[in-house]
């Protein structure tokens, strides 16, 4: 398979996969909100996601390369499981004020990758031409949004959120 299609692929799905929300840390002193609710600092905020995307690095860089339709299935089921993970989490957090609107971007710009990756999945069934299942991965759609999310999560300080092969 050409490595940069197996490249785009892990791209792809390391962006919508990640563990647990950690701890957040920080010794800036929060604001609180209209509600009363406290707001986490820039600090708390990217530790935070930082820390879900490198969770998600690591759980992808320890799958195995798909090779097949069955496998490929798999993976991109396991991203749009952890993905919607990420999701969720995220938008749990209650970033700083000055963070809202591009937080509330950047989960609407990683829902609609989980919509795409939910849409390629389906194609993904017994019979399908692994490499034009994979393509779809590559396509400007999927490269167009990645780009966008990429830059979202630039903008936040979640370095760790953005996929290094289109950062750069």
């Amino acid at each position: 398979m050409n490595r940069s299609r197996t490249a785009a692929l892990f791209a792809a799905a390391a962006l919508l996969t990640a563990g647990g929300l950690a701890g957040c840390g920080g010794s800036e002193k929060r604001a609180a909100t209209a509600a009363g609710e406290t707001r986490m600092t820039v600090e708390e905020y990217v530790t935070a996601g930082n820390t879900l995307c490198r969770d998600a690095n690591e759980t992808i860089d320890a799958t195995e390369i798909p090779t097949d339709v069955a496998s490929l299935r798999a993976l991109l089921t396991m991203s749009i499981t952890i993905g919607q993970g990420v999701v969720d989490d995220m938008a749990a957090l209650n970033p700083p004020e000055e963070l809202v609107a591009a937080n509330t971007t950047w989960i609407a710009q990683m829902t609609q990758q989980i919509a795409l990756l939910t849409k390629i999945e389906a194609t993904a069934t017994d019979g399908a031409d692994f490499v034009a299942v994979v393509s779809e991965l590559t396509s400007a759609e999927f490269t167009a949004l990645e780009a966008d999310t990429d830059a979202t999560a630039t903008e936040l300080g979640l370095t760790d959120c953005v996929d290094s092969d289109s950062a750069g």
